[in-house]
């Protein structure tokens, strides 16, 4: 049962599902490397907190950190094709989220609680390319690219609370986002498994 006035908290771990391309380092002989559809899934980390305001509703407060590569291939294909002067590359990225959000609870008296999950907030993202020129003679030039942009979101889907004893839950959800970057919307599908815990201020 969830209670009026609990606070539920806890660490999740998550799986990002990219579904749109992220803008990129720009390098100076190529318009713009349109790279982020082929950003692997990646692994992430969070942390939230929520207080019920009645037993079907809640409201909190979420951190998400979210870490991807480019696929290497890919990449490298695509730097064959639009400039063939350079060897290797890698490209890196990582988003923090800070946002607020809030769960309409539709079974609280259920040992699985069913939930509609709402939310905002900002999205600080950092990508760096890393490039290498082998030269004739067999030395390289190392030279890299970085870009950071924070932009405002938005998040909604599904999930569940799972009871295992009287302050102790697992949360299951998708979360589907849209990040509102200068170039585009940046779409991603996350998933998420956390182990929470509950207190009842007195």
């Amino acid at each position: 049962e969830v209670r009026k006035g609990e606070i539920i908290f806890g660490p999740y771990g998550l799986y990002s599902l990219p579904l749109d391309d992220y803008p990129s380092p720009r390098l100076d002989d190529v318009p713009y490397v349109d790279m982020g559809a082929d950003i692997e899934p990646s692994p992430g980390v969070a942390g939230a907190a929520d207080r019920m305001i009645t037993p079907k509703l809640s409201v909190g407060g979420e951190f998400k950190v979210y870490f991807g590569t480019v696929d290497e291939a890919v990449l490298q294909d695509f730097l064959d094709f639009h400039v063939p002067n350079l060897d290797e590359a890698e490209v890196t990225w990582r988003t923090v989220h800070f946002g607020v959000r809030a769960r309409y609870f539709m079974q609280p008296e259920k040992r699985v609680n069913p939930f509609l999950h709402a939310g905002v907030g900002l999205y600080l993202s950092k990508l760096r390319a890393e490039f290498r020129q082998i030269r004739g003679s067999g030395s390289t030039n190392d030279f890299s690219r970085s870009e950071s942009f924070t932009d405002p979101g938005v998040s909604f889907g599904p999930g569940a609370l799972v009871r295992i004893s009287k302050d102790t839950r697992l949360s299951v959800d998708a979360i589907f986002t849209n990040v509102f970057t200068a170039e585009r919307n940046v779409r991603y599908l996350g998933l998420s498994l956390g182990l929470l815990f509950s207190v009842t201020p007195q």
